[in-house]
């Protein structure tokens, strides 16, 4: 009786809030929980995009020529990163005004690799070169964080190393750059470049799971460009 009576005398403002404090605090948990589940399949998509970076920007061997080098094969190579993108990426990328990094959609960022390789068939000497060697070692993805429904942001670090002629442009991770710039070169030398890169992918969901939406421009450091001896042709 004595309960039935101070029920009566409760708020029931105050029961409906309390009520609704407990089902979304229970809300928030399960979502958390099912995202921890999901954190290393993202991780592992970031991974494994991140190790395809050498296969997008390489010619064949056989086509691996200083100032020689054709333009149907580079035509190949833009038909085959365009199905690769397919793959990972999707353009459906989500407006986040709250980062702190420029980011580009899945078309600026098949425009920079398309850049890169098209460098390879510049009829400007002093704009021309060609990627002999790219190794990538992803150190670590971290900081994998949601930040709206169906969107979260993953950080990469990445290892790249670099073996070319001529004036070609680089990958970064997450921008692309000239190693020779302000001194172009014409000699046919090889030479090495390294470079630490700390891109900041966004990835949505998808009816067919995570898909890249997003990259942000993060930084980079690299270690200057070295002449390899005797790798003149």
């Amino acid at each position: 009786m004595k309960f039935f009576k101070f029920f009566r005398n409760v708020n029931r403002g105050i029961v409906l809030l309390i009520v609704t404090a407990l089902c979304f605090a229970g809300y928030i948990a399960y979502d958390n929980i099912m995202f921890n589940k999901e954190k290393p399949g993202i991780e592992a998509l970031v991974e494994e995009y991140s190790a395809q970076l050498p296969q997008m920007m390489l010619l064949p061997e056989s086509e691996q020529k200083y100032q020689n080098v054709s333009a149907d094969a580079v035509s190949k190579k833009l038909e085959d990163n365009n199905k690769l993108f397919s793959q990972y990426w999707t353009a459906n990328a989500p407006a986040d005004s709250r980062s702190r990094y420029t980011t580009q959609g899945m078309l600026e960022v098949k425009s920079s690799f398309e850049n890169i390789l098209r460098s390879a068939i510049d009829k400007n000497v002093k704009a021309n070169g060609v990627i002999l060697d790219c190794q990538v070692i992803v150190k670590n993805v971290s900081n994998i964080k949601k930040v709206s429904p169906g969107v979260v942001q993953a950080e990469a670090n990445l290892s790249l190393s670099y073996e070319f002629k001529g004036n070609p442009l680089l990958y970064t991770g997450s921008s692309v750059i000239s190693p020779t710039d302000g001194e172009p070169v014409t000699d046919g030398k090889i030479r090495t470049f390294s470079i630490e890169g700390y891109p900041v992918y966004t990835l949505t969901k998808t009816g067919s799971g995570w898909k890249i939406s997003g990259l942000a421009w993060s930084y980079y450091e690299t270690s200057g460009v070295t002449v390899y001896e005797g790798g003149e042709e």
